[in-house]
């Protein structure tokens, strides 16, 4: 889904404008609060950005970076403007950020930490870790020169492990998977990094088997489906993804009119925002764990979270014959400009 919603800013949002003398006040700030890094404000070099948007004017903005040269390579460190706290941390070997090299270290607004890894001249090594924005673990992983290795454990933010993945130096492994009740979901072999092989089963959220299937190569040559008392089925489920009760357009409507109900003025400065958020539709249809991934201002961000937890059942997706759980990411975007505040 990457359907967009274009509406008038909320006039709060201004609160993330800041004014000339209150904006270099806080780049000081900056350069002193993290002076172990940063020598001397000729050495660096400063831009402001709404994370995948670089180089914007600071009253678009939600992040300002700072980047240095060292004797190491070129140290990127990332703040929130609303609250002036690190939302990334790393070392790159050229000064266009395309060669990661070090360890890194990613942030919530709030602080607490996202994910960190380390790389070595641009491959993923070693141990990766990253957290639920209610600082549960989501998952673990380690890395030999970009390829997973040894054990991978995923888990949901109920603290139930989702995911357990074992591989050895060959791409060859077993997965298991779980479902958010803690029911089992899937056991299978991979080979290659990714390819099933041989027999996989599938499990619906009862323990029932959902259905059985057989892969050369990675591709299905053979499947047996069963329904949740497990009797054996002449046709299965078609797989699809989570799907809202009412059709992706109400659903849009839905977000639009749950976001917007506090609004009064329009924001004065015509321009486009985004807000990327992510949540999940478990096997009941019911919207968990809603949260935005790429923040833009505290009052905004809880809206779209506090309309997205109150939605209404979707229908679960589907994958070989049973209910699953899901995550969706969206981007949900403002355009101040767009006339009559209407749906486009």
């Amino acid at each position: 889904m990457h359907s967009k919603i274009f509406i008038k800013l909320d006039a709060n949002l201004n609160m993330i404008k800041p004014k000339p003398c209150l904006q270099r006040k806080f780049i000081f700030l900056l350069f002193i609060s993290m002076g172990s890094f940063l020598f001397s404000f000729a050495q660096d070099t400063a831009e402001y950005h709404y994370f995948f948007l670089e180089n914007l004017k600071p009253e678009h903005s939600a992040i300002y970076t700072l980047k240095q040269d060292s004797d190491s390579g070129w140290i990127r460190k990332d703040f929130y403007i609303e609250n002036a706290k690190l939302q990334m941390m790393g070392l790159y070997e050229d000064s266009s950020w395309k060669l990661p090299n070090g360890t890194f270290y990613f942030f919530y607004k709030d602080g607490s930490l996202f994910w960190t890894g380390k790389y070595v001249h641009g491959y993923k090594e070693g141990i990766w870790l990253s957290y639920h924005p209610n600082r549960m673990p989501a998952d673990s992983i380690c890395f030999r020169h970009g390829h997973p290795i040894g054990t991978f454990l995923q888990w949901y933010n109920n603290g139930i492990l989702s995911d357990s993945l074992v591989m050895d130096q060959e791409g060859n492994g077993i997965e298991f998977k779980w479902h958010y009740n803690g029911v089992i979901s899937s056991a299978g072999y991979l080979t290659d990094w990714i390819l099933k092989k041989g027999i996989w089963q599938y499990f619906h959220d009862n323990g029932k088997l959902s259905q059985r299937e057989t892969f050369e190569n990675g591709n299905p040559v053979k499947a047996e489906s069963f329904d949740e008392n497990g009797d054996l089925l002449d046709s299965c489920l078609q797989n699809q993804g989570p799907i809202f009760q009412a059709g992706i357009k109400d659903w849009f409507k839905y977000v639009y009119r749950a976001f917007f109900y506090t609004s009064n003025d329009p924001f004065p400065n015509p321009n486009e925002y985004e807000l990327y958020f992510t949540y999940g539709v478990d096997e009941n249809g019911m919207v968990r764990n809603a949260f935005v991934e790429y923040p833009l201002h505290d009052d905004l961000d809880k809206r779209l979270v506090n309309a997205v937890s109150k939605s209404p059942k979707w229908k679960p997706a589907i994958s070989h014959n049973r209910r699953i759980y899901s995550r969706i990411f969206e981007p949900f975007s403002y355009n101040v400009s767009y006339p009559n505040n209407q749906l486009k």
